[in-house]
This record gives C-alpha cells, structure tokens and sequence, in this order.
C-alpha cells in the first residue's frame, strides 16, 4: 500500500489532495480514490436524508405545539364555565391536564429522538423510521383526544343550560326571600332608631361628665403653675417586674419608660420621699399604660406619709382611670394640699401590677 502512495500519506491520497505517484499501481490508487470519493457523496447523502428527516421532526414538533396551544384554550373556555358548574370542570380541567402531560411527553420523546439522530449518524435510517412511527402515534393520539374533548365539551355546554335553568328557579326564591327580609329590617331599623335615641342621651350624660371632669383637672392645672416642684430624693416600691422597670423610671422626667410591680400580690405600694420635710399641694400622675391595661391603675389610693408609720389622707386621695389612650387622658392630679410629711406614698389593693410613668409632688 505505500507503494501505491509513494511519499504521500494515505489522508491525502484518498482526498484527492496528492496524485498517484507509482505507474506500475496507479490503476489500484485511483481505484481508490473513486471508492473514498463514493463514501463521501454517500455520507453527504446520509447527512442530507438526515437533515430532511430532522426537519419533518420539528414540523411535527410543531403541529405537536400547535395542538398543545389548542389544548389550552380549551382548558380557558372550561375555566370560564367553571362557576356554573365547578364539579363537572374540575373533571374536564383534570382530563385536559392529563392530556396536556401526555403532549409533553411526547413532545419530550421527539426531542430526545431528535438529540439521538444529531449524535448517532452510524444508526439513522434506524432512529429515522423510530421517529417517524412515534410521531404517527402521537398525531393519532392528539386526533383521539381532541375528539374526546369535545364531547366533552358539548356535555359541559348541556349540563351548563341546565344550570342556568336552576339559576332562574334560584333568582325567584332569592326575590321572595329579599322581600321578606326587607319587611323584618324595617321592623328591625325602628327598634334600632329608639334604641340610637336612648345612646344618644347616654352619650350626652357620659360628655357632660367628662367636662366636668376636664374642667376640674384645668383648675388643678392652673394652680401646678403657681406652686413648686419638690424632687425625689429616693423612691422605693413593694415589687419591681423586671430590671428595666425600677421605681426611678417614675421620677426621671422621661415618658418613655416606666416603673412596673409584679402582679402577683395582694397588695402594691410605691414611696415618693423628700429631701426634707415639705408641706404637699398638688400630685401629678402619669398612668404607666394607655391600652386597656390603663385599668390596673383604678382604685390606686395616695396618702401623706407623716414618717414611716404614720399616714394622713389626701382631699383626693382615690385615682379613678378614665377612657383614652393619650398621656393627656391618662394624666391625673390629685389635691393633698393642707398636709406635711416625709413623702407620699401610693397603694393598690386590688391583687394587680402598680404602674407609673411619671409622678411630680408640688408645695403650695
């Protein structure tokens, strides 16, 4: 065989890039060289065929995707005639589902046969003729199920005219039943109009109080700006909940914290000492909570502490909560005034937590 390629390398030769290049066996070399050129047209043959089949594949691809896209508008229409009859939908958008997953696995299927056909040249006219009956399957498949849809769609649309009938039917009873009940409401709208009537009056009573409540705490108000402030020189309470809820919250002229007792005893008290012995006038106290728990605070009583036995009652001596979750709402002052002490001093006996976010004592 070198003899026939001379110095040329067998590639060359049967590509027909180098001659032959001994006389004696140039016969056999082009021989050869026709056999190598016969392999190629047939291989370019092959790739052609090839190519051919890989196109007629995505067509079908195609009419594959085009029958999906149908698939879905089917499943659109029965999701718009779900709310006439939504047992008898889920049935059909179950089967569409179904056959919606089956397209996909077929679609699958040519996909992978396509990759086979790409990288297996040596087996194509087999995997070709594969392809091409499963593509047959799957058309005949797609033609039975979108037979089978509409059939079923034809007994949705039946069972659809059937249930507007029902609806008609319903509407008349709904009507009847509107009428009855509009006779009971206007019943029922007369006996809520007297009892708004009776609120009202109620409403006007609870007003009236508040003023007077307000108008007293004015005047309170009015005599803070004419006395003076005595400092804290020590407070002290009975229980303390936490280690941020110390009895100092309540005199460091911050709204943001607050003093806080457990609520687990029968009774709380907290001690307001002075530097010395003052003459008391007016107490301001800050409730220690605005949302419903503002209530704990009811019932709290203050007295005079004489020393640290004896007690002397204020003028008003009982803090009485009142509705609103404001500082403003939750802010009480108390008359002591005509008494001389050590400090004062607050107890609650009501089995709850004593709260303070600010207490203040003036002299007169």
């Amino acid at each position: 065989f070198n003899l026939v390629l001379g110095e040329s390398s067998p590639a060359e030769v049967l590509e027909g890039k180098r001659p032959c290049q001994i006389d004696t066996v140039l016969e056999t070399c082009q021989a050869l060289q026709d056999a190598a050129q016969l392999i190629r047209l047939e291989g370019y043959s092959a790739i052609d065929k090839a190519e051919l089949i890989r196109d007629q594949a995505y067509r079908v691809k195609d009419e594959a995707y085009d029958i999906k896209d149908e698939a879905y508008e089917i499943k659109e229409s029965v999701l718009e005639a779900r709310t006439q009859h939504e047992t008898t939908l889920i049935e059909v958008l179950g089967l569409i589902h179904k056959q919606v997953l089956t397209t996909n696995s077929y679609v699958d299927e040519i996909r992978k046969t396509l990759d086979a056909v790409s990288g297996r040249m040596a087996t194509l006219e087999q995997r070709v003729q594969s392809t091409q009956d499963e593509v047959g399957d799957v058309k005949q498949r797609f033609e039975g199920m979108y037979s089978e849809i509409k059939e079923r769609l034809d007994e949705v649309n039946s069972e659809i005219s059937e249930i507007k009938q029902g609806i008609d039917g319903l509407e008349n009873e709904i009507s009847h039943v509107i009428t009855q009940g509009l006779d009971r409401l206007d019943g029922e709208i007369s006996d809520v109009k007297q009892g708004l009537e009776e609120l009202g009056q109620s409403v006007d009573d609870r007003i009236y109080g508040f003023t007077e409540t307000v108008s007293g705490d004015l005047v309170k108000l009015e005599k803070l700006q004419t006395i003076k402030f005595i400092p804290a020189a020590r407070v002290a309470q009975s229980t303390t909940y936490a280690d941020y809820t110390g009895p100092e919250n309540a005199v460091d002229g911050k709204y943001n914290t607050q003093s806080h007792t457990t609520c687990d005893q029968p009774l709380q008290w907290f001690r307001y000492y002075f530097p010395e012995e003052r003459s008391v006038g007016l107490i301001k106290v800050v409730n220690g909570k605005y949302n419903s728990n503002r209530v704990r605070l009811n019932g709290a009583r203050v007295s005079v502490m004489v020393d640290e036995e004896g007690r002397r009652s204020c003028r008003d001596d009982t803090i009485t909560v009142r509705e609103g979750e404001t500082i403003s709402s939750q802010t009480y002052y108390l008359d002591c005034s005509g008494n001389t002490g050590i400090g004062v001093e607050f107890v609650l006996d009501t089995g709850t937590c004593l709260e303070f976010i600010q207490i203040e004592v003036y002299a007169f």
